[in-house]
């Protein structure tokens, strides 16, 4: 069995401020930004040439804001960039499942609405 890893959860403190830096100074892409509600929002971005996203939001997670770490021992302090940072954890990563293969999701624009 081989596993990979599909996203990645960066909790952020402004959502479309973070949403323009990956898009328009990193170079993701925007797959997803989907906001049924006022308490959750999820944009799921995706570094060129990953098979692994990133997803910042509301409603996401409970970390605070800057508490993923960042010591000499995680991927992204050995690496000049965010997208090879992101890029790197997920070089082997399996490739996603189409959405019709899936389950809906509450990420997924395709989810019934509740």
């Amino acid at each position: 069995m081989t596993y990979g890893i599909e996203v990645l959860i960066l909790p952020v403190s402004d959502v479309d401020r973070a949403r323009a830096f990956y898009t328009e100074k990193a170079g993701f892409t925007l797959d997803v930004d989907y906001q049924p509600t006022d308490g959750f929002r999820v944009v799921q971005l995706t570094p060129p040439g990953s098979a692994c996203s990133i997803q910042i939001g509301v409603g996401l997670t409970e970390s605070a804001p800057g508490s993923i770490p960042t010591g000499p021992t995680t991927p992204a302090s050995r690496t000049s960039t965010i997208p090879t940072a992101t890029s790197g954890c997920c070089r082997n990563a399996a490739s996603a499942t189409s959405a019709e293969a899936r389950a809906p999701s509450a990420a997924s624009p395709r989810a019934p609405r509740r």
